[in-house]
């Protein structure tokens, strides 16, 4: 045990984006094919170690094959399957196995013997998707017979089982170590509780659901139906946000790059979408020779890992530069510099002529193995090597640094040792440890680790509430920063519903006056075409005759005069409502002798 201890590796708050200097398009094609390979049947899933060096567990047929992520090559082998084995993945630490398949059963492996530890019989029909929950010794699977069920480790029995769906649960991701979210192929993603046994949450689709991915921070959900990606708002009881549709042919796989900021789906159109998680759009894509049934990216974002139906692994790598600065020399004006020395000896020179002439023999020193130096363990690291939680977890609150007790906790989690470090305390020291919880609970990076070690407080000393005034002001201390934090993020969602209703509201306002615009300068197009008809309408002008202003007789389109003034040759024409002609006693010219008498008569016989 001592030589395989591991120093604790405290975590560091996460730095902050830098803008990138360069485009998607050319990021992605610096993956080139690192490795082909072709197996017995169709590559149904892929899984990638969250801890380096980042090994990836692939399932194919009968077979389970675990990669080393450094070397590309196979590690460990598992084949002891009767039928085909499906949905195999890795607990974070990459020491277990866990894998479904046809038969039913769920087992789970030790990955360095390749022995089975564990075989669960549960099921009624083929298992197709398996999870290890995170900081217990837990695990989840999905099943064609439309459950989903919860079996803890150790003891190698059934937790919890639930049913609802109406049909073959296809995929399970943890959510927390008791939500967890199912796709089945019913066109519904439900969210369950193992607390209470229940479905919390219910969204529908449109068709099958085939993928699940939940994204960074827990609050939003990515699942594929057909050859639409979803994404879901949790913390809205799972309102819809955003749908996108860029593939022709079903979704089968989706997953998150090394940076977590971008989200890639394939299909079985042979592309990979890759999507930004800030303005959903496809930023790139990358195409592949078959139909795509698994994608998974290590989390250093070095290689990503395709499995085809054809049976072909396709890895692509990319090479990671580490830029070495050289060391700027300050130049003094005035002063003069030697011309570099370079101790690269070449071939037909003096120097190589003279090497070695002034080295003596008793000089050469001999090649010697050093010895593996031991990293120096501090005194929690210590405490952690000989299983004393309890001590361990009092020297890391005596730091009275956040990330050094967050991170021990979650070690502690994962050793299942959180009970063992907070039980058998004395007064003073459970006030120490609530006061802990109640300044940092509300903080976003340690509130998931805390609000699970004050579950765990209140379990192990909710008895000796109310004999201690202490302990009883921190307890209702915490409750009302809880309640503050939780009216916080409900009027935040309240915020950010008023803010999609404002945009969809500006949205219609928008295609609403850009119709009235279009329709305004169609009428105002359709009035200057009959203002240009009526100024080109043809008119006919006589002479002035008598010293009279001539008229000027403007004739329509539909009417036809004759310039001959005989009545038996004037064509017969038709008459129109809209044109009409005034014939003014002053401006006569060439009218018929009836209109010429009238005329007389109205200027009194002169």
């Amino acid at each position: 045990m001592t030589k395989n201890f591991k120093k604790l590796q405290i975590k560091q708050p996460p730095a902050q984006q830098q803008t990138k200097k360069y485009s998607e398009a050319n990021l992605w094609k610096k993956f080139k094919v690192s490795l082909n390979s072709s197996k017995f049947s169709a590559v149904t899933s892929l899984y990638v170690c969250p801890s380096a060096p980042y090994d990836f567990a692939v399932t194919c047929g009968t077979r389970v094959q675990v990669y080393a992520g450094d070397t590309k090559t196979i590690r460990h082998e598992f084949t002891k399957f009767t039928d085909i084995a499906y949905g195999a993945s890795l607990r974070d630490d990459g020491k277990l196995l866990c894998t479904g398949g046809k038969e039913g059963v769920v087992q789970v492996f030790d990955v360095n013997n390749r022995n089975p530890l564990r075989k669960y019989r549960k099921h009624q029909g083929p298992v197709r998707s398996t999870r290890f929950v995170p900081h217990t010794s837990h695990l989840i699977s999905g099943s064609d017979d439309k459950t989903l069920r919860l079996f803890d480790i150790p003891t190698q029995s059934q937790l919890c089982l639930f049913e609802a769906h109406e049909d073959q649960v296809r995929c399970v991701a943890p959510l927390d170590s008791n939500v967890f979210v199912t796709g089945s192929y019913d066109h519904t993603v439900r969210i369950w509780d193992a607390r209470t046994g229940r479905c919390s949450i219910t969204m529908t689709c449109d068709g099958p659901v085939e993928a699940l991915q939940i994204l960074p921070g827990n609050s939003l959900l990515a699942s594929a139906d057909g050859t639409c990606v979803r994404f879901w708002d949790i913390l809205s009881a799972g309102r819809p946000t955003d749908m996108l549709s860029n593939h022709h042919k079903t979704i089968t796989c989706l997953c998150l790059d090394g940076e977590r900021t971008r989200l890639l789906s394939g299909g079985l159109d042979q592309h990979v979408k890759i999507y930004s998680l800030q303005t959903h759009e496809v930023c790139a894509q990358l195409d592949f020779p078959a139909p795509l049934l698994a994608v998974a990216v290590t989390p250093n974002n070095e290689s990503l890992i395709a499995g085809l139906a054809n049976g072909v692994l396709t890895v692509r790598t990319q090479k990671i530069e580490q830029e070495q600065k050289e060391p700027k020399i300050k130049i003094i004006p005035g002063q003069v510099y030697a011309r570099p020395v370079h101790n690269k000896i070449f071939g037909g020179t003096l120097r190589h002529f003279m090497r070695g002439q002034e080295q003596d023999a008793d000089d050469v020193e001999e090649p010697t193995a050093e010895a593996p130096k031991r990293a120096k363990l501090g005194q929690m690291d210590k405490l952690l090597r000989s299983f004393q939680y309890h001590k361990a977890l009092d020297h890391a609150l005596e730091t009275n640094n956040p990330l050094i007790v967050v991170t021990l906790l979650e070690e502690l989690f994962v050793r299942d040792g959180v009970v063992r470090a907070v039980a058998g305390r004395t007064e003073e020291g459970i006030v120490t440890l609530l006061s802990f919880i109640v300044k940092h609970i509300t903080h976003p990076s340690y509130s998931k680790i805390l609000t699970q070690l004050a579950h765990v407080v209140l379990d192990q000393y909710g008895d000796q509430i109310g004999q201690s005034i202490d302990v009883d002001e921190l307890i209702e201390r915490m409750r009302d920063k809880l309640a503050v934090e939780i009216r916080l993020q409900f009027e935040l969602n309240q915020l950010n519903g008023l803010i999609d209703m404002l945009g969809a509201t500006c949205m219609q306002i928008t295609q609403s006056e850009a119709v009235s615009t279009k329709a305004e300068q169609l009428d105002l197009r359709q009035m200057v075409e009959i203002d240009d008809k009526h100024d080109h309408t043809p008119s006919v002008e006589h002479p002035d005759t008598n010293g009279i202003e001539p008229m000027v007789v403007e004739v329509s389109e539909e009417t036809v005069l004759d310039t001959n003034p005989t009545p038996s040759k004037r064509r017969k024409t038709k008459k129109t409502e809209e044109h009409t002609v005034d014939l003014d006693p002053v401006s006569t010219s060439r009218t018929p002798a009836s209109t010429k008498r009238k005329i007389h008569k109205q200027n009194g016989g002169s």
